[in-house]
């Protein structure tokens, strides 16, 4: 099936075209190095950041003060209070891992973003800051990303679509290249490279649950792994609790708007949960008004983009507790006047995924679902992995928001472009030569293998997407945990010897259930391992945040017996926490 094999070479290898891996690209191509960006889709169209909103706003919108909603007090500072704000928040918040973040890399991040911004403009995106905090962006992450990837290819940078990179081919304590095979031909690829940057997104479609585009499928956890990169943090998952599972309507994110902020999350009885689990939770503003008819940041005194876990968390024991409605929490609109929802396109966008239910009469079901991967390949603040010549940027690399993403990206690009500088492109030797050949032999072996139900990947996926949101979902046990392993080894005994690829679209598919296979692993044992909760990792059986004796990072790595975990402290350059 894979008849040619194709040799290339070049100095700089980028896996996705997501926002950081074409800024990644960029960058490589501003040093004048030869550069090869490689996405197994669409360029651009299969990454998170297609659809994506959010660079940071230079000043308040007007429309958001008259409507009363709050924001974080970031934005329109000076650079130097920004700085120091993005670092408290991007710690101490963390986005829902709080203490855990990498601080020095938090600190370049804020040191980096106002250019990174600004120099979008470059780019050819007509203007970085039309956007808005709440509801679909003014500018969706299309008209960033398009742009980009125009200028990408102006600048020369070369590009293979529709292949898909399988393994990564590591030298002594480097990774040298990469192999993969063309979805759309019938070409083997063996790529050499002076330095390689994974970018190819995270993995939350382990989830049954989940508004992540179809490919994000883990392939650069997989990757890294198994070439011996360290990854960390890999029990933090990012959840999105406004997710409609309503039987009539699309199973879609309702995006944030006027209406939805003003809508009150009830149980199967009716009875508005959220409040209890807030008090309890101690996530109440100080100015919060708890009246239903203000929006929900004013009503619970905290900007909306702070409470996001909060909500998905009391959701989750809402259903846990017996209180849900077919496996999911309410949300009730009724009181919402229509032109709240019709003054603004994410507003006019539910009430489209709404045609076909009564919103005005009937609560709309809505449950927690998948977002984004919050753990990823280990990196420090020059986005460097623990193997030489490769790097990370993105999701992949632990963060997810568009601003992450476009800094890591730049810097990803800007260090390896520096270690391409540095190091010769050598030719493969015998053992590498070796290596590929013995890769192209188990894709031909997957295209060989008879069809059968057992090792369908369409099927192994859905079964894996139910194990997960049941057994690793927002509320953990270690009892679910170990069920849930049990499960995953049971695929990988019994499914994944069977797979079977007649095609080569269906031999993408079989390989992303292989990284998807593995990065649960790294989900259910990280989240094993770290026996606290904080932030997004919640054990109902260790409900308490341990900064005694967790204030440490987990980290995974490959050894001879398998996947082995291990923990470090977390290095508290400038924030650590008040206990």
């Amino acid at each position: 099936m894979l008849k040619d094999t194709i040799d290339m070479q070049t100095d700089v290898l980028v896996i996705g075209s997501g926002i950081a891996g074409v800024r990644a690209a960029i960058e490589a191509k501003r040093s004048g190095l030869d550069v090869l960006l490689v996405d197994k889709s669409l360029l651009g169209r299969a990454s998170c950041s297609i659809y994506a909103g959010g660079i940071i706003h230079p000043k308040i919108p007007e429309h958001m003060e008259r409507m009363g909603f709050q924001v974080p007090n970031r934005l329109g500072l000076p650079i130097e209070k920004l700085m120091r704000k993005f670092l408290e928040e991007g710690v101490a918040l963390g986005w829902g891992h709080p203490f855990l973040e990498d601080q020095r890399l938090m600190m370049t991040i804020a040191v980096e973003l106002p250019v990174r911004n600004e120099e979008l403009r470059d780019f050819g995106v007509k203007d970085p800051y039309l956007q808005h905090y709440l509801g679909r962006p003014g500018l969706w992450g299309k008209d960033i990303l398009l742009p980009m990837i125009d200028c990408m290819t102006d600048l020369g940078v070369n590009t293979l679509e529709k292949v898909m990179i399988t393994d990564l081919v590591r030298r002594n304590d480097a990774v040298v290249g990469a192999v993969g095979f063309g979805i759309d031909s019938d070409a083997f690829y063996k790529i050499r490279a002076k330095a390689v940057v994974l970018a190819s997104g995270g993995g939350a479609q382990v989830y049954s649950r989940t508004y992540s585009p179809r490919r994000i499928t883990g392939d650069g956890f997989g990757l890294a792994y198994r070439a011996g990169a360290r990854l960390w943090e890999m029990e933090l998952i990012g959840w999105e609790n406004w997710f409609c599972v309503e039987p009539k309507c699309p199973k879609w994110w309702i995006a944030y708007s006027h209406g939805r902020m003003r809508g009150n999350l009830v149980n199967k009885d009716g009875e508005a949960f959220f409040e209890k689990y807030a008090r309890k939770l101690n996530c109440l503003g100080e100015n919060a008004t708890l009246s239903p008819d203000d929006p929900m940041d004013k009503r619970y005194g905290r900007p909306i983009i702070e409470l996001v876990h909060y909500f998905a968390r009391a959701s989750a024991a809402e259903i846990s507790n017996g209180k849900g409605d077919n496996g999911a929490v309410l949300v009730d609109l009724r009181k919402v006047p229509e032109d709240l929802f019709t003054i603004e396109s994410a507003g006019l966008f539910a009430l489209n995924m709404f045609r076909n239910h009564d919103w005005k009469r009937r609560p709309v079901h809505i449950a927690p679902a998948a977002e984004k991967s919050c753990g990823g390949i280990h990196i420090n603040e020059r986005c460097e992995s623990s193997l030489g010549g490769l790097f990370a940027g993105g999701e992949v690399s632990s963060g997810s928001s568009m601003p992450y993403c476009l800094v890591t990206g730049a810097l990803a690009g800007r260090f390896a472009s520096k270690y391409a500088y540095e190091n010769e492109l050598k030719p493969f030797s015998k053992v590498e030569d070796a290596f590929c050949a013995d890769k192209k032999k188990q894709l031909e072996h997957l295209t060989g293998r008879r069809p059968s139900k057992q090792g369908d990947p369409i099927d192994t996926k859905a079964k894996l997407g139910q194990i997960m949101m049941e057994h690793a979902g927002v509320l953990k046990t270690r009892e679910g945990l170990l069920k849930g392993l049990k499960l995953i080894e049971e695929i990988k005994e019994e499914k994944l010897p069977a797979l079977y690829a007649p095609t080569r679209r269906k031999l993408r598919e079989a390989l992303e259930v292989v990284n998807m296979v593995t990065y649960s692993e790294m989900i259910i044992k990280s989240s094993l391992y770290r026996e606290e909760s904080r932030g997004l990792h919640q054990r109902v059986d260790f409900p308490q945040q341990d900064n005694k004796n967790w204030l440490k990072n987990v980290l995974i790595e490959k050894n001879a017996k398998g996947m082995s975990l291990f923990d470090v402290p977390v290095e508290l350059v400038w924030e650590k926490p008040a206990n």
